[in-house]
């Protein structure tokens, strides 16, 4: 059964940095191999540095074009990436709402909105603010990557 799989923009910053691009790449093409989805805000912060990162890419060393030219191709322009409308996002309850920094607002809303409601972040604040909550599971990159990788 495919999950999906909400990011914050670790993502982009993985793909951009040439010392992180092997990660990255060995992530997306786990997340290609078991047909699951990267799901996002259409629009929203990490859709908008990913468009960002596909434009500056021509700049960038052989190496780092055919990624971003790969991740539009096989992610963000494919049925492997949900963009969800935030019209058709849940709403979050109060205290939930409450407790989330605004920046990570569509991050936390979208996770909500999907059915596995799964953040995987590199962001430590966010993962200690919402590791009590029960309705979402917020995991660090490395962690999950370990027992998502086997």
């Amino acid at each position: 059964m495919e999950r999906e799989i909400t990011v914050d923009e670790w993502i982009v910053h993985f793909i951009s940095e040439p010392q992180k691009r092997e990660v990255a790449v060995k992530f997306l093409e786990k997340v290609h191999q078991k047909c699951d989805k990267l799901v996002t805000l259409r629009g929203g912060p990490l859709d908008q540095k990913i468009w960002k990162m596909a434009k500056s890419s021509q700049d960038w060393d052989i190496g780092g074009k055919r990624l971003v030219k790969w991740f539009m191709r096989e992610f963000r322009l494919s049925s492997k990436f949900r963009a969800l409308e935030e019209l058709d996002m849940e709403p979050l309850p109060g205290d939930l709402e409450r407790e989330t920094p605004e920046d990570d607002l569509y991050l936390v809303k979208t996770a909500i909105s999907t059915l596995d409601r799964l953040i995987v972040t590199t962001d430590g604040g966010l993962k200690e603010r919402l590791s009590s909550r029960s309705e979402l599971t917020v995991c660090f990159f490395d962690e999950f990557f370990k027992v998502y990788n086997c």
